[in-house]
């Protein structure tokens, strides 16, 4: 028995299970990569501009608990919700979610999935 075996039937997964998630693995990096290659021209230049509007401020970091419980801290574009002017861009990069772009990194480092149920916030935990 392989060592991966081993440590997935330790996990509780079955082989079928193991398969599955090495072919969704697979997946999102595949997905991820092209993702990244398709979007780092506009990246950048979000980087740039929210900087811009943000004092120098482009990214900033946030916890967020995976389905299995676990905590990843993903990088996202750095937009307050301040009333200066700056808060239309802001606000433009919080409901295009255009601020959540840079998680694609955490992505293809497999931290998270595109296809497996979305993350929560550390916060509804620890009311």
């Amino acid at each position: 028995m392989g060592n991966a075996t081993k440590f997935n039937q330790d996990l509780g997964h079955t082989d079928h299970e193991t398969h599955s998630l090495a072919s969704m693995r697979a997946l999102d990096l595949c997905a991820g990569v092209i993702l990244v290659i398709l979007f780092f021209p506009s990246m950048v230049l979000l980087a740039l501009t929210t900087m811009a509007f943000n004092k120098g401020r482009g990214f900033r970091q946030v916890s967020k608990v995976t389905q299995d419980g676990h905590f990843v801290t993903v990088l996202n574009f750095h937009a307050s919700n301040r009333s200066d002017s700056s808060g239309f861009f802001n606000r433009f990069m919080v409901n295009s979610r255009l601020a959540k772009l840079p998680e694609i990194f955490n992505v293809v480092t497999g931290e998270l999935s595109l296809f497996n149920p979305a993350y929560a916030k550390p916060a509804l935990f620890f009311i």
